[in-house]
């Protein structure tokens, strides 16, 4: 039987209810067991993600209820993971999610090349490396994927620095484990 940690969202007719764990095992800065997958039920959104592996860092809800957050960390593979599920008003479907943050990321300082906007077995993406960082010279891989349901868009954001060609695979992975459905 496969553990899981959820956080979930309960929604009224104006606001999207405050997430929070389901699981009481799983506490900031624990690490996730192998099979763990977050699911994050709202609106009659299910999201599942293969959380392999990962330290969960934070989790947060938006002050209004509206958005809810986590952040983790892969201490073996390097790899740094949020994801970012928000109740939106604008229409759209997965496309016009990643317009939307890809324009608000667009505004960071953070000088970034090899900029590449494209699609992951249907799921649209943004890749690129930040190169630079308040004067400080790096090299730190970033896939951004998106989707949507019922006026939540989600926003799954992966990095790691000093990342090679071979850590394509273990950004691809991740994003390929993620499962968009209804929450009934």
């Amino acid at each position: 039987m496969r553990s899981r940690i959820a956080l979930t969202a309960l929604a009224a007719f104006f606001s999207l209810g405050v997430a929070h764990a389901q699981n009481a095992e799983m506490l900031p800065g624990m690490i996730m067991p192998d099979d763990t997958r977050m699911v994050i039920p709202m609106l009659n959104v299910l999201f599942s993600l293969n959380t392999a592996g990962y330290r969960l860092m934070e989790s947060s809800t938006g002050e209004m209820g509206n958005e809810a957050k986590f952040f983790a960390v892969n201490p073996e593979t390097g790899m740094v993971m949020s994801l970012h599920l928000e109740f939106t008003t604008e229409k759209g479907d997965a496309f016009a999610a990643r317009e939307h943050y890809w324009t608000k990321m667009q505004r960071s300082p953070l000088k970034k090349a090899d900029i590449e906007l494209s699609e992951i077995d249907g799921v649209p993406i943004v890749t690129h490396t930040v190169v630079e960082a308040q004067g400080q010279t790096l090299s730190q891989r970033n896939y951004n994927a998106y989707w949507s349901r019922n006026n939540v868009w989600i926003d799954l954001h992966l990095s790691k620095m000093n990342a090679t060609p071979e850590d394509d695979e273990l950004f691809l992975a991740t994003i390929r484990s993620a499962e968009l459905g209804p929450s009934r």
